[in-house]
């Protein structure tokens, strides 16, 4: 049993690091020529989306605003235009199939809260003293179905992802086509971190690792 459960988690953090890590790895360092505030800027005046734009602490799309965070707003790299642009084109998403917005943030929550609620009952159960045979085939059993779940939130992501990439194909917002295909291709690799159930993706923070490398070449 425990084995079984652990499939679908080593399946998903090769899924992560082959389709984000790699990808996020090789990405051109350069500084692009729009930050992240005027990218959304940009990419909804030449929308239909009626959304507000607005920087915050930490990022959030409902029905009448597009938040980012303030790092993405004020970078100029890949990584946090594809931020933006993952962020976008599950607003245009939400506008055709609300739905798909509704599953992936059921799917995101689950991720999180089932796998978390059988590690609190392990650390539990061993401070009790009452540690049953049972306990780490369910934590296992656990991180699979979480993972399984996120899988569905990476679907809904690729699938804004190819949204974004076709609205940057067919206007002029991204001056250079290797930034446009560096920003989708990275939009697609920040959508397989969810690969890995929630809790684990904290072992896994390659993104901000990989701007942080960007902003040191670019002020090499």
């Amino acid at each position: 049993m425990i084995i079984l459960g652990l499939i679908p988690v080593v399946v998903g953090i090769a899924m992560r690091k082959w389709f984000g890590e790699r990808v996020l790895q090789r990405l051109p360092a350069h500084p692009t020529r729009l930050d992240g505030e005027r990218f959304l800027g940009q990419l909804l005046a030449a929308s239909s989306l009626e959304l507000t734009p607005r920087m915050a602490k930490r990022s959030k799309l409902d029905e009448e605003e597009i938040v980012i965070t303030r790092d993405w707003g004020e970078e100029k790299s890949i990584v946090p235009l594809a931020e933006v642009g993952l962020l976008f084109g599950l607003a245009l998403l939400g506008k055709r199939q609300p739905e798909l917005l509704r599953w992936r943030e059921w799917a995101l929550k689950f991720s999180w809260a089932f796998p978390a609620f059988l590690i609190l009952v392990v650390i539990f159960s061993a401070l009790v003293g009452s540690f049953v045979r049972w306990i780490l085939p369910a934590v296992s059993v656990g991180l699979g179905v979480g993972t399984l779940v996120g899988f569905i939130a990476a679907w809904v992501e690729w699938q804004a992802a190819t949204l974004t990439s076709q609205f940057l194909q067919s206007r002029a917002i991204i001056a250079r086509e290797d930034d446009r295909i560096a920003i989708s291709k990275a939009m697609r690799a920040l959508a397989a971190r969810h690969c890995v159930p929630g809790m684990l993706q904290l072992l896994f923070p390659e993104a901000k690792r990989v701007s942080a490398r960007q902003r040191e070449k670019e002020a090499s």
